[in-house]
């Protein structure tokens, strides 16, 4: 017997699969679907184990794309606007330098300490 084998080209297998389920419901279930669908995506997540915000998959969704598109724009902002690089170069060698004066006993202390942790802790 041969292998039958499909391909599907450029069609994303989710959107074949969601126009066939579409395609067997009535008008009815699928202003259900819809409607439920919408309640879920608007609904603050009450069975989360975690502390904290409890936000719906909507809100999450919206955040982690601010996010995406922020980090761009600092990104972009920090590898092209070079007054931005000068000032932070400038804090950077600022903090270099008071490590180097002021806090330099502190400093070596703690690089000590953590030398220290590192060769006597478990792994």
């Amino acid at each position: 017997m041969d292998n039958l084998t499909v391909n599907l080209g450029d069609l994303d297998l989710k959107e074949v699969v969601s126009a066939a389920i579409l395609k067997a419901l009535t008008d009815k279930q699928k202003e259900i679907l819809i409607k439920d669908s919408l309640t879920f995506l608007l609904s603050q997540d009450k069975n989360s184990s975690y502390y904290g915000d409890k936000i719906s998959p909507l809100q999450r969704a919206f955040r982690a794309s601010v996010e995406e598109v922020a980090k761009e724009i600092i990104t972009a902002t920090l590898k092209e606007d070079t007054d931005i690089k000068a000032k932070i170069s400038k804090l950077i060698s600022d903090a270099v330098e008071r490590i180097y004066t002021n806090d330099r006993d502190t400093t070596v202390k703690r690089i000590a300490d953590k030398i220290i942790e590192g060769l006597t802790t478990d792994r």
